[in-house]
């Protein structure tokens, strides 16, 4: 009997663990690094995208109120030349330089004729000077006789005033905050200046009025400031420095503020800042202050301390800085927004991928398990049948040497086995017997019983043969 050889189950393998997947989760992490590094070039080219156009929206929106700004000092400039060379405000100088005796009513019909002046551009004061800078009439009568601090201050544009030249004056600090005038000469007949005519500009007024209608979206603003780094102008923000400490809770103005960098964003919880006049300017005020007309769309910190797009230019005629600027959360919101819509996106892809080739793994694996179960159902099948074929061989190799009615090996089985045995013994250097055998009178039995009879007697004797020899390599 031939027995099939015995064949292992095979170990079925999680395919996450397979080395076999191992190719496809490298090349999966590289494919997600290289999204990676395209998502980040992405993001930043839009980033910037952003940010430069919001540097092109600051720059125009800087630009258009520098524009009018200069229409608005040239109309003021044109309107004083004018009060300046009239007949009568030219009898009064004279009359106030020459008679000192009169000089209470003079200065009442001088200031007659400035106040509608004073009131129509609604200024915060005027001066009269000689041209030795002294004070020969104001407003108020305790100015009078004093020299006025631009002799100080600013003398070469007062200069250039008794040389015939209407100019604004450069603003300066007197007192602690920012004042502005527009000077112009007063000259006689020969044309020869004998006195100087200043307003003193109402900062809140025009200038704050002009800059105000430069700002950008909810946090935009633009303003002005002088060389020293202070405010010009009134901020957007005015409630928030009162409630961060950089204003008085009862001042109104932020004109005067220094723009300086506090380091961290004031706005947030718990922080104030009692003053910020031993702080360095910001980015902004230090850049336009040194005559840089500049745009930094990376951001700076304004004097709140929070982070902000700006464009500066500085104005040599006015000698004033005038500077745009949005909040950088509110310029770049739109591509916050991009981001938070890509990350999603690609998160949600991501998870997608993992998902499907999770599914995938596992159809795999299933899919395995089903030939496994399928391969080991075809190898039982084939050694059912093996086994069976087997067994018939042997059952035909029995019916081909055997005879059918006694079961007695046949004259083929005897040739096969003479051959064989033969071989051995020749080569084993062996005897070989032979044994025939004649039964007397079968023949006669077979005639008389029958063939059936006479067969069933060989198979007896046949047996008793075999009982009586040993059968090792025997066949009767």
């Amino acid at each position: 009997m031939v027995t099939p050889a015995m064949t292992s189950t095979p170990k079925v393998t999680d395919p996450i663990s397979s080395p076999a997947w191992r190719p496809l989760v490298r090349t999966g992490l590289i494919l997600l690094v290289i999204a990676a590094i395209i998502y980040k070039a992405a993001l930043g080219q839009i980033e910037m995208n952003t940010r430069y156009s919001a540097g092109d929206a600051l720059q125009t929106v800087l630009q258009t109120n520098h524009d009018a700004i200069q229409r608005w000092a040239a109309r003021r400039i044109e309107y004083q030349q004018t009060l300046s060379q009239s007949v009568q405000l030219t009898d009064m100088a004279q009359q106030l330089l020459a008679d000192t005796a009169n000089r209470p009513s003079q200065l009442d019909a001088l200031r007659g004729l400035l106040l509608p002046a004073l009131s129509r551009n609604e200024d915060s004061g005027f001066f009269l000077l000689d041209t030795d800078f002294n004070i020969i009439a104001a407003i108020q009568n305790l100015q009078l006789g004093q020299r006025h601090p631009l002799a100080t201050l600013k003398p070469t544009q007062l200069e250039q005033v008794i040389s015939g030249e209407t100019r604004f004056i450069h603003p300066v600090m007197i007192n602690q905050q920012p004042q502005q005038f527009l000077a112009s000469p007063i000259t006689d007949q020969q044309g020869n200046t004998i006195a100087l005519l200043l307003f003193q500009i109402n900062l809140g007024k025009d200038l704050t009025y002009i800059t105000q209608l430069g700002r950008l979206g909810n946090s935009g603003e633009t303003y002005a400031i002088n060389v020293e780094g202070y405010m010009l102008s009134n901020s957007r923000f005015t409630p928030t420095l009162r409630k961060i400490g950089l204003l008085g809770k009862q001042q109104q103005t932020s004109i005067g503020l220094r723009v300086a960098d506090p380091g961290l964003n004031l706005t947030q919880k718990n922080r104030e800042l009692q003053s910020n006049e031993g702080l360095p300017l910001t980015a902004m005020a230090k850049s336009a202050s040194q005559n840089i007309n500049d745009t930094d769309i990376m951001g700076y910190r304004d004097y709140r301390g929070i982070w902000v797009l700006g464009s500066w230019m500085w104005d040599q005629e006015l000698g004033i800085g005038l500077a745009t600027e949005i909040d950088q959360a509110e310029a770049l919101h739109d591509f916050y927004q991009t981001r938070i819509i890509i990350i999603v996106l690609m998160i949600t892809v991501v998870l997608v991928s993992l998902l499907l080739t999770y599914k995938l793994m596992r159809a795999q694996k299933k899919n395995e398990k089903q030939m496994l179960a399928g391969r080991l159902q075809l190898e039982t099948q084939v050694q059912q049948r093996t086994a069976e074929l087997l067994s018939a061989q042997l059952k035909l190799e029995q019916v081909a040497d055997t005879d059918g009615l006694t079961n007695i090996p046949n004259r083929r089985r005897f040739d096969q086995h003479l051959a064989s045995e033969w071989l051995r013994a020749k080569r084993m250097k062996q005897p070989l017997s032979l044994i025939m055998i004649d039964v007397d009178y079968f023949k006669q039995y077979n005639d008389h019983y029958g063939h059936q009879r006479a067969m069933s007697v060989c198979s007896t004797l046949r047996n008793s043969y075999t009982k009586a020899i040993r059968p090792d390599g025997q066949v009767i």
